[in-house]
């Protein structure tokens, strides 16, 4: 590759996607959010879409925003921009390089390879396989004429993998399945967690607004047992309630916080960043894979020890985890999912931060519902049970309870 990349989305995935390509290698990151822009991120400027279009000489947009991918690219089409690739999701692991790829899939046995189109990923890998003396043709489908009995189809993303028939070729390797099921993050201490709780009930604790001290006292005093999420440590010195494990998932609130996170007083289930290692002390702390899936049908993890699916709210992590361990009955308390607001907006959160540059994205209420409402399907079809007791949720996805009826007088 000749040119220099310029990234479109400096999300969490920015920072899988910098360590493959190497920062060499990206000239800029564009982003749309007006708060990012001017600032850097690890080194390279973060500029809007219009600087691109004022200066680009032809340079690849790899569109590293992976659940924001489909609106990005409508935004490149718009703006007349066709030569853009679209990254897979790489922050809770993927391959070192182009190197890696061709030796785990062993592509230099294959006469023919063929990819989709002359995209970076293609040019990284038939850049290795010249450097180790490969023999056999590297082709494009949109320019090759077929040849089906001795090739095979290099999928690389979830774009070509809707596009590609795959009887029109010898053989069809998809790199993302082969990491998922061969190389991906996996952490067999999990497995002391196995049906802990088997048949008890617990709570999830969202930070939404619509939660009290007072109602975390209440679970103090009851000796429930909870799941505390992302900056819930901000209300500690306001209540003696403490969660029995933590939760957090987000790459920036986990970078920022990592000290904070390492002395919290109870077994905390961090998920797993691509070549990342923020916690010095090991003590108490259990990484969990992250699991994406290419259709939005929001899967629900069997064993943690494989991994947990993304739900686009750390509270679906939380749950998965819970059910991981046996509880009977799971309820949510805090989990307001308030209009889309950006994380750090004031009223966002029922404690007061801080800070005013939390760097959490911003909530996505659809896609929050629609894990929610498949985590309440597999626990229903399993005799568990998923309910809602946030004082003014207004959401229905799960049955609603009243939080006070939940205790004796």
């Amino acid at each position: 590759m000749q040119k220099q990349l310029y990234l479109f989305g400096a999300g969490a995935n920015c920072v899988g996607t910098i360590k493959f390509f190497g920062k060499e290698m990206i000239k800029a990151i564009i982003d749309s959010d007006k708060r990012l822009q001017g600032n850097t991120f690890d080194g390279i400027p973060i500029i809007p879409l219009q600087d691109y279009l004022d200066t680009n000489c032809g340079e690849v947009v790899v569109v590293s925003g992976f659940y924001a991918s489909e609106k990005i690219s409508e935004v490149l089409i718009e703006n007349n921009i066709k030569n853009f690739y679209i990254c897979p999701y790489m922050q809770n692991g993927f391959y070192k390089n182009g190197k890696d790829i061709v030796e785990k899939l062993n592509l230099c046995q294959y006469p023919i390879i063929y990819f989709q189109s002359k995209h970076p990923f293609a040019e990284m890998i038939e850049e290795e396989l010249k450097k180790m003396n490969y023999n056999g043709s590297v082709c494009y489908a949109d320019k090759n004429e077929l040849k089906k009995e001795e090739s095979v189809f290099i999928v690389t993303n979830y774009v070509e993998k809707r596009q590609i028939t795959y009887t029109d070729y010898g053989k069809v390797i998809d790199i993302n399945e082969i990491y998922r099921s061969k190389y991906s993050y996996q952490n067999n201490k999990l497995e002391k967690f196995k049906d802990r709780h088997k048949g008890k009930r617990c709570f999830v604790i969202g930070n939404g607004p619509s939660l009290t001290y007072r109602d975390l006292q209440k679970l103090h005093e009851e000796k429930e047992i909870c799941f505390g999420v992302n900056r819930i440590y901000l209300a500690f010195q306001h209540t003696d309630w403490r969660p029995d494990y933590y939760t957090a998932c987000d790459y920036f609130m986990i970078k920022r916080d990592a000290k904070i996170i390492e002395e919290l007083c109870m077994e905390k289930f961090i998920r797993h960043q691509y070549g990342e290692d923020f916690f010095n002390k090991k003590e108490g702390i259990y990484e969990y894979g992250g699991l994406s899936a290419d259709k939005k049908d929001y899967p629900f993890s069997k064993d943690i020890v494989k991994g947990v699916y993304i739900g686009k709210t750390v509270v679906y992590d939380a749950i998965q985890i819970a059910a991981y361990m046996g509880f009977s009955e799971i309820y949510l308390l805090g989990v307001d999912l308030t209009a889309n607001m950006i994380a750090e907006a004031e009223g966002s959160h029922f404690y007061h931060s801080p800070d005013t540059n939390e760097r959490l994205p911003k909530g996505e209420r659809d896609e929050n519902l629609k894990a929610i409402k498949n985590a309440r399907i597999y626990m229903e079809s399993r005799g568990m049970s998923l309910k809602n007791a946030t004082r003014k949720a207004d959401w229905n996805e799960l049955e609603k309870v009243n939080f006070d009826s939940l205790f004796g007088e």
